[in-house]
């Protein structure tokens, strides 16, 4: 039996590792695919945990020896999908990544047991958490701003995300997505119509 394949996506700030970092604890069966990139890390990101940070040369021969599932470019660097992967999910081990809407569509066809969610977040509230990171210039940040709106079209365009989760409430909406991810795993087998009717659900609490 092949395992789900967990897809979180969302703008930059919306809070996908904070998300992932929740659901590896929650769900202990779950693991982390961590993408490879050619970018340098921001303050506290770490080699192996956040990314596999590597160079232009060594991604083009990993890009050549077909070791990529899928890759795409932002901003001049390069991300990409390790293809080992396939083997963990065809060995039945849970796995969860955190592509952007590019990388989900290809992902969604390569792999066809997918739980993928989207992230939401306000512009507002999403320009006020890029600027607490203090990790990019005012003009990097703007230009982030400028693709998450697009990418929130696009992500619901697309059609292949089965969930849109607004995090206004972190612990809310994180609560919710390990309800998701239980539901696939507990129905994968006898019933794939947890993932045939896309759901929005809109946490309103806030954070205190």
């Amino acid at each position: 039996m092949t395992a789900p394949l967990i897809i979180i996506s969302g703008p930059s700030g919306v809070g996908k590792t904070t998300t992932t970092t929740y659901l590896l604890e929650k769900i202990p069966s779950l693991q982390r695919t961590i993408t490879i990139t050619t970018r340098t890390p921001r303050p506290g990101e770490r080699h192996g945990i956040d990314y596999f940070f590597i160079s232009l040369t060594a991604f083009a021969e990993l890009n050549n020896a077909v070791a990529f599932l899928e890759v795409n470019e932002f901003n001049g660097h390069y991300y990409a999908t390790p293809r080992s992967l396939l083997t963990f999910l065809a060995h039945n081990k849970l796995r969860i990544i955190l592509p952007d809407i590019h990388g989900a569509i290809q992902l969604k066809k390569i792999v066809s047991n997918v739980l993928a969610i989207w992230l939401d977040a306000p512009l507002d509230e999403l320009a006020k958490r890029l600027a607490e990171r203090k990790t990019e210039s005012i003009a990097n940040q703007l230009e982030r701003l400028k693709r998450a709106e697009q990418e929130m079209i696009e992500a619901r365009s697309a059609g292949i995300y089965n969930h849109f989760i607004l995090m206004d409430d972190y612990k809310a909406a994180e609560e919710k997505i390990a309800q998701l991810i239980y539901a696939v795993i507990g129905t994968e087998s006898s019933s794939s119509s947890a993932l045939t009717n896309p759901g929005i659900f809109s946490i309103s609490r806030k954070i205190v």
